[in-house]
């Protein structure tokens, strides 16, 4: 079982998640629950601000 994280879009701790590296600056880590990528809830990146899906 993976350790839970705070969802990036979201902020709730989630224990179904992805982790990967800002596609734009590769600096910041980007975490993101089952349910906001399901539901394409957006995220902001903290380093540089780029917004995704």
């Amino acid at each position: 079982m993976l350790p839970g994280k705070v969802c990036t879009s979201c902020g709730r701790l989630s224990f179904d998640y992805v982790s990967f590296k800002c596609p734009s600056c590769g600096k910041e880590e980007i975490t993101r629950c089952s349910d906001c990528r399901k539901n394409n809830v957006k995220y902001v990146c903290k380093n540089c601000g780029f917004e995704g899906p």
